[in-house]
């Protein structure tokens, strides 16, 4: 390739990480005279489940891309997602616990949050560690108001990400990429041409060429155009769980809307993710991911036979930039939806190119560069996954057996360090904050087997009243809040019911 500036890029990828890449890299790079086109794929894919799940990261997106929230959740029947409500996923029993998007909580005294809930715990006297987030008793109760950094320091403590339909997402942004100049090719494509160098061109169903200087792979988990690269193979991660199937189904959430919920059974689990549908009303689909054998209890598990099954290939690549193309989403890493990685995942890949982006179409340090932090993002999100996996146990021979799952020396280190003291290792690049792993470990049993010293120095009656006014503040702030739905209806975002 020559060192000539870098002017044109084509999305291969006619999905919603196809749509979004256009749109953000056609708003980004406006007035540079870069030029970003798409086009379809004949073989490309869609997301797992009709529903997709967002975590706080993707805000950022929108503010990048300078879009109006309301249009948004309008649009894409969308509602805002303060977590997850995880049931059965206790090592010790069938406890339920919140993995909430709560920000750091203040320590006390110099000591972490959770030393001193450990050391009232030990003794009877503390509610159940989610009791104490303020986003998860919202979730809990159904409740949502907009973080506010003026008031109070609680009501400022938590973030919040969406729930959105897919294919209203999908179009939300094809109409965001056509406001932004994004080209759209009139033909999918019929063969990709490769040379020394990389992609040398595409060949358009009908005969006609295009070429671009760089190439965004947006087919999917196959990888349909950086495959034939030869130089970023797929990194099969299938071996390191059960769970090989998801299927999905459309269902009407019967709890709030505010949290997904999240249930074990025995082959695997279920997930809710809600939306709102029109007046006081919700919608959903109910997603489940299964390991061999759980097949037969589809039926039952998402209350219908119309399903929609399909098989899961996880993994991630080697390398997502090779030569002149950029695998993104599900074509560079593709795991369950456990956590909602899809978006989270493209948020990233997105944001580091913008990062990275080169200057000119010649071999570039950019490219080592990305392929390293992609990994390691990917990495530490799997982490959190296996991390749910191994701590359910004792529920049948599936579980069990996920007890005892590979991890990477980060996550043993971070599980060791945590079970040892209290101590919470964190890494570059994680998805989750400090508050989100300690939320997951004691919510699923991971106790340690001491706490600071530093958290025995303040006096119990001193720590049981700054835990019990603690309490009362979110129980009074969750009672001030409007439901979500009716913060919805408020603001004039809810989708009219005669339109769905």
């Amino acid at each position: 390739m020559s060192e000539t500036p870098l002017k044109s890029i084509l999305v291969i990828g006619d999905t919603l990480e196809g749509w979004l890449s256009a749109a953000f890299l056609a708003q980004q790079f406006k007035g540079t005279g870069l030029s970003v086109s798409l086009c379809a794929h004949p073989n490309q894919a869609q997301m797992h489940a009709p529903i997709v799940a967002a975590t706080p990261s993707l805000a950022k997106l929108h503010s990048a891309l300078k879009l109006d929230e309301r249009d948004i959740i309008k649009f894409c029947r969308a509602s805002f997602r303060l977590g997850a409500h995880f049931e059965n996923w206790h090592k010790g029993g069938k406890a339920s616990y919140v993995h909430a998007y709560h920000n750091q909580t203040e320590a006390m005294d110099g000591v972490g949050f959770h030393h001193h809930w450990l050391r009232l715990h030990e003794v009877g006297k503390a509610d159940a560690f989610d009791n104490y987030s303020l986003s998860a008793r919202m979730g809990r109760a159904g409740k949502f108001r907009h973080p506010m950094p003026d008031d109070t320091k609680l009501r400022a403590s938590f973030s919040y990400g969406y729930h959105l339909d897919s294919a209203l997402y999908t179009e939300f942004m094809r109409k965001c990429a056509n406001h932004y100049g994004v080209h759209t090719l009139g033909s999918p494509v019929n063969d990709i041409n490769i040379d020394e160098t990389g992609i040398s061109s595409v060949t358009l169903e009908g005969g006609s060429s295009f070429s671009a200087d760089l190439y965004l792979d947006c087919t999917g988990a196959d990888g349909h155009v950086i495959s034939l690269l030869g130089k970023s193979d797929w990194q099969d991660w299938g071996a390191q769980t059960p769970f090989a199937h998801i299927a999905w189904a459309h269902t009407t959430p019967k709890s709030p809307i505010g949290l997904a919920q999240i249930r074990t059974f025995s082959h695997g689990w279920t997930g809710t993710l809600p939306l709102q549908s029109g007046p006081l009303q919700s919608s959903g689909a109910r997603m489940c991911v299964y390991a061999q054998g759980g097949e037969d209890k589809l039926a039952d598990l998402l209350g219908t036979d119309d399903l929609q099954t399909r098989k899961l290939n996880t993994g991630k690549r080697h390398a997502p930039w090779v030569g002149n193309c950029i695998a993104i989403g599900q074509s560079a890493c593709n795991l369950e939806p456990l956590e909602g990685p899809d978006l989270c995942f493209h948020e990233a890949s997105l944001s580091t190119l913008r990062a990275l982006f080169p200057a000119n179409t010649a071999d570039c340090g950019e490219r080592a560069e990305y392929n390293r932090i992609m990994g390691e993002t990917f990495a530490r999100f799997r982490d959190i996954q296996i991390a749910h996996y191994k701590l359910v146990g004792h529920q049948g021979d599936v579980w069990d057996a996920c007890a005892d799952l590979a991890c990477s020396d980060e996550l043993a280190c971070k599980m060791e360090q945590f079970e040892s003291r209290g101590r919470m290792v964190m890494y570059d690049y994680e998805s989750f904050n400090a508050e989100s792993w300690i939320a997951l470990f004691l919510g699923q049993g991971l106790t340690p087997k001491r706490i600071d010293p530093l958290a025995q120095t303040m006096p119990m009656a001193k720590l049981e009243t700054s835990l019990s006014h603690l309490r009362k503040a979110i129980d009074q702030a969750v009672g001030s809040m409007p439901d979500q739905l009716d913060y919805l209806a408020s603001a004039g975002v809810l989708t009219p019911q005669n339109s769905i």
